[in-house]
Order: C-alpha cells, then structure tokens, then sequence
C-alpha cells in the first residue's frame, strides 16, 4: 500500500541511515503496517460506502475477504506449492494485526451504526 510506504520512506529520510524506528527496522514496519492497514482499509471503506446497515456490509466484506484468502491459499496448495515461513514469530505477529485490522473495522462500523441510528431518531423527534 502507497501510503504505508511513503511513510515508512519519510522516516527514513529523517532517521537518516540508520534505517530503523525505535529499533525495529523500517522493512518489518512497512511489512507489518501493510498487514494491518490493507485488510482495515478494505472493511472501513466498505462500511463507509454503505448508506444503512454499516455492520452488516462489513461482516460481508470480512467473509469475502476471508474467503478470498482461503481459496488463494488452497489454490496455492492444489498447484503442489507451499507457502514457507520464514518465522513463525512474524506468521503470528502477523495474523494478531490481521484481527486486530478486523476488529477494528468492526467496531468502527458498530459505532458508525449507531451514529445513523441516532440521526435517524434525531429527524424524527424533530419532525413532530
């Protein structure tokens, strides 16, 4: 994701070549800030767009994505290939983003709900 990484290249033209932010090298914080802001921009975008039923669209858009995700990997596994990890530490740190990314956009979209419905009843008690 550009933005992400206009970040991370910023912090690397004001850290100067020492090439890490509070000790964790640049390359591991784009990674990782991709792996939370993609599937966070796709949920809140979808939820944004949608007039009613914010939460709703968004549990849709998490199945989607969720399963978009499996059928990759079992295409990837049908082909005869693997996916190789290269820690098990970053597999982890980078699943808990994941769902950290989607509860987030969750409970974005709640409050967002929540908003319409007040404005909703707001209208209507103004109206009378």
């Amino acid at each position: 994701m550009f933005p992400v990484h206009w970040g991370v290249q910023g912090l690397r033209y004001y850290e100067g070549e020492d090439n890490s932010f509070m000790g964790i090298p640049l390359d591991t914080l784009e990674c990782f800030a991709d792996v939370f802001f993609v599937p966070y921009a796709f949920l809140f975008v979808g939820s944004y767009v949608a007039p009613r039923f914010k939460l709703i669209t968004t549990i849709i858009l998490l199945i989607v994505l969720i399963g978009g995700l499996t059928s990759a990997l079992l295409w990837v596994y049908s082909a005869g290939r693997y996916l190789t990890v290269d820690s098990w530490f970053g597999f982890g740190i980078r699943v808990i983003l994941w769902i950290a990314a989607a509860c987030s956009a969750l409970l974005q979209a709640r409050q967002a709900d929540k908003d319409t419905e007040f404005e909703g009843e707001l209208k209507s008690t103004e109206s009378v």
